[in-house]
């Protein structure tokens, strides 16, 4: 019993190796590595090596695929958008905070519908705290964001290093402004809320390092000569 599993065992993981190559092979966008990927299976004798082989084969195709529909102009300008959407976050605080110190009360209750509470005047002590250097940080993170959505849309090679210096200048001001002690009164709240305490905080940090993971793949296919 135990020796038919042992002659079994083989021919399943090389019927599967050769599914995989064959779906590896409708994935993968360049037909002549296709092909390539297909007859490597086939001379492969040992039949665990084939199957890794396969499996690699797959995550190639997929890669290469993701790759190329990331370089289409729909992706391209959903990308651009979600830039200039983080760069409207990384203007907020500093526009409240103008609207605040110039007395425009108007302007600032409307901001302020926006922020945790609802409520701007929670967040004085920390605009009075927060040192003009840092709020310039974030503006300086908001043009960059804006250049890296203009050139992703023009295909420049820039645009990675753009938005991976935005992000750098946003991660240090956010890191700066939490040693303020007002801060954390201005985030105190009573009672948990999911949504503004977990899934929030982690789309800001997970969204980012997708985002910069696809630009880098955007921009590593685009030609040296275009930017």
């Amino acid at each position: 019993m135990a020796g038919g599993c042992t002659r079994v065992r083989p021919e399943i993981q090389r019927r599967i190796a050769q599914a995989l190559a064959e779906h590896a092979g409708r994935v993968m966008p360049d037909a002549e590595w296709a092909d390539a990927m297909r007859f490597e299976v086939q001379e492969i004798e040992d039949d665990g090596e084939a199957l890794h082989w396969a499996m690699g084969c797959v995550l190639a195709g997929y890669r290469e695929g993701a790759m190329i529909a990331l370089q289409a102009k729909p992706a391209r300008w959903l990308f651009a958008i979600v830039m200039l959407g983080l760069a409207w976050r990384e203007f907020f605080a500093p526009l409240l905070t103008l609207a605040y110190k110039l007395g425009d009360a108007p302007l600032a209750r409307l901001l302020g519908r926006l922020t945790p509470g609802d409520d701007y005047r929670r967040f004085i002590p920390l605009m009075d705290a927060t040192p003009l250097w840092i709020q310039a940080m974030w503006v300086m993170s908001a043009v960059l964001l804006i250049a890296a959505a203009v050139a992703l849309l023009w295909k420049k090679r820039a645009a990675f290093g753009l938005f991976a210096s935005a992000m750098l200048l946003e991660i240090a001001g956010t890191l700066i402004s939490r040693q303020i002690p007002a801060y954390h009164a201005a985030f105190a709240f009573t009672s948990f809320h999911w949504m503004r305490d977990v899934a929030i905080p982690a789309a800001q940090i997970v969204s980012p390092v997708l985002m910069a993971v696809a630009l880098w793949a955007m921009t590593e296919r685009t030609p040296r000569s275009s930017s």
